[in-house]
């Protein structure tokens, strides 16, 4: 009976670390990120914990940004309100109602407008510029993306690619931090101005592939005067002074009062230009 009791012991044990193993290649390790100040108590409450808002604490980084590792099982919560996917939100201490992720596009607006993520290998997270952000003021955004591998692989760098509207961007491996985890290009050719359509893509060296889609609205040409302003002078001349983000944009039309109007050329975003006063406001 003793050995018999042994041998099944020894069983047992080489079964559990054998699903432990399998666990955890099924798995993907994330990193969830707020960026918020001024209130107490952060975590991250979700299906993957029972919605329970004190299991997932936050831990602090600096600034303003607060982080929660987590080992998420591919395919999402088993049976689950979305199909490969967890739903989640963030928390604070007497948060009504429970803030969901303001840099996540995917809401669930049929259930109390939760954030979730889907877990693929690789899985994606955070995917920026999206719809959920304001306009973007250039024409050649930044996007960046958090890109978490299964547990054991890597993300394969030659397989990122992202596409807006009908341009592909391939070869963009280098701007992907193994480290981080993050994806950090900017668009080298300006876009049009209105709205766009961006699918990002990479696979991992054991052959997971992923793909996501975000839309987005850039307004370049965006001008600025950078002069100080509001005060009375005596002088009969100001110089006006702004930048312009648009690096197609040559030049700037400014308009004094409504009624005087100079053309000012625009050199390496900037301009710079002297403008007659008159007594009195001049706007």
């Amino acid at each position: 009976m003793r050995r018999t009791y042994g041998i099944g012991l020894a069983v047992l044990c080489v079964l559990a670390l054998s699903t432990q193993s399998v666990s955890a290649q099924d798995s993907v390790d994330v990193t969830f990120r707020w960026n918020i100040s001024g209130q107490s108590g952060y975590s991250v409450p979700g299906e993957f914990n029972g919605w329970t808002n004190t299991a997932w604490p936050m831990n602090y980084q600096g600034g303003t940004l607060w982080i929660r590792n987590a080992r998420l099982r591919v395919g999402g919560q088993p049976a689950g309100t979305i199909p490969g996917a967890y739903q989640y939100k963030f928390y604070y201490t007497n948060a009504s109602p429970w803030p969901n992720d303001p840099l996540n596009h995917h809401v669930n607006p049929a259930d109390n407008d939760n954030t979730f993520i889907i877990v693929k290998d690789p899985t994606f997270y955070q995917v920026l510029p999206n719809q959920r952000g304001g306009i973007v003021l250039t024409g050649t955004p930044t996007v960046t993306a958090y890109i978490f591998p299964k547990v054991g692989a890597a993300i394969d760098t030659s397989s990122i690619q992202v596409r807006i509207d009908g341009t592909m961007y391939t070869g963009i491996g280098t701007h992907y931090n193994a480290s981080t985890k993050q994806l950090s290009f900017t668009v080298p050719v300006p876009l049009s101005n209105g709205s766009h359509t961006m699918v990002l893509s990479a696979g991992s060296n054991q052959g997971g592939s992923n793909a996501d889609t975000v839309m987005f609205v850039s307004q370049a040409g965006y001008v600025q005067i950078t002069t100080q302003a509001g005060f009375t002078t005596r002088n009969p001349t100001r110089v006006i002074r702004g930048i312009v983000q648009n690096p197609l944009v040559t030049s700037v039309h400014i308009v004094r009062n409504n009624t005087d109007t100079t053309v000012v050329s625009v050199t390496n975003g900037n301009y710079s230009a002297t403008m007659n006063l008159v007594e009195g406001l001049n706007t």
